[in-house]
């Protein structure tokens, strides 16, 4: 049942490929998978706070290579019913309301502090350095064996009011009380 999720959820990912999102492009780059994930989280978790708005607003924290690519498919595609919007910002202090934070890399940094504004705003950080799912990171890519993959932290996913459906998590390598679970890692 693991590799029928799995695999129905990569043919997605290259669905968008033949779709015309990688048309520019020779080779699908890192950044292109990453977006291509993130867009596809939108499917399988629940917001609690997901009525608010007319638009599912995606905010990218730093300067990061991700930025282009979910542009792109913020162009192309739709979370559910709302068109996708794309934030960049550079300050902790202009954080808008929104669903999806990606924090690149660079701001390690303010990682404590965007945490905690996850938490108070429901909203679904997401990131990209290995560590950062056990230090509370609700999504967390690495890449293992040169392959995209995610954490998920349970506890740190509950705890902002989102519901990764059960297919996510079998396809997730799994973080609870600051561990990692199944032996996935």
């Amino acid at each position: 049942m693991r590799k029928i999720i799995y695999i129905s959820f990569i043919c997605s990912i290259f669905w968008l490929c033949l779709s015309g999102f990688y048309e520019k492009q020779p080779q699908t780059s890192e950044s292109n998978v990453k977006a291509v994930f993130i867009f596809n989280f939108t499917k399988y978790l629940e917001w609690t706070n997901n009525t608010k708005s007319k638009t599912f607003d995606i905010v990218i924290f730093g300067k990061s290579d991700i930025t282009a690519p979910l542009r792109e498919i913020a162009g192309l595609k739709k979370a559910g019913e709302k068109k996708i919007r794309i934030i960049e910002i550079d300050n902790i202090d202009e954080i808008p309301p929104c669903n999806i934070m990606y924090v690149d890399p660079s701001q390690e940094k303010y990682l404590s502090n965007l945490l905690q504004t996850a938490k108070e705003k429901e909203i679904l950080i997401i990131s990209n350095k290995k560590g950062y799912g056990v230090l509370g990171v609700p999504i967390n890519f690495v890449t293992i064996d040169g392959k995209v993959k995610f954490e998920i932290n349970i506890n740190s996913i509950e705890e902002i009011g989102i519901k990764p459906s059960s297919q996510l998590l079998k396809l997730a390598i799994l973080i609870k009380n600051g561990k990692y679970i199944d032996g996935k890692n």
